[in-house]
């Protein structure tokens, strides 16, 4: 497991990159760029699939120079990953990738 991150006041694991084996849990994932800049936010039931399988990878190679990577909060239940993805979509609005 990765280090302890916090993201707007809420701890985060990571940072992972995009081949590490991860447990089929769901959560909010941060896509992070290697020198620490937020670039996308999403939610997932399974973050060993969405983040590796994820159709804004492309956007994602565009804005990590320094590779991308991601941390991940587990959260089972599905309103309140929204809501925690939401808020930190809103919290970030320089994240380039993700929708509006």
């Amino acid at each position: 497991m990765g280090k302890q991150i916090k993201i707007d006041g809420i701890d985060f694991w990571g940072l992972y990159n995009l081949n590490n084996q991860m447990k089929e849990l769901g959560g909010v994932y941060v896509i992070i760029d290697g020198d620490g800049t937020f670039i996308d936010v999403g939610q997932s039931d399974n973050f060993n699939i969405r983040p590796k399988n994820h159709d804004r990878q492309p956007c994602w190679q565009r804005h990590c120079s320094n590779g991308i990577y991601f941390a991940a909060k587990v959260i089972s239940d599905t309103d309140q990953r929204t809501l925690v993805e939401q808020s930190i979509r809103r919290n970030h609005p320089e994240m380039p990738c993700g929708e509006r």
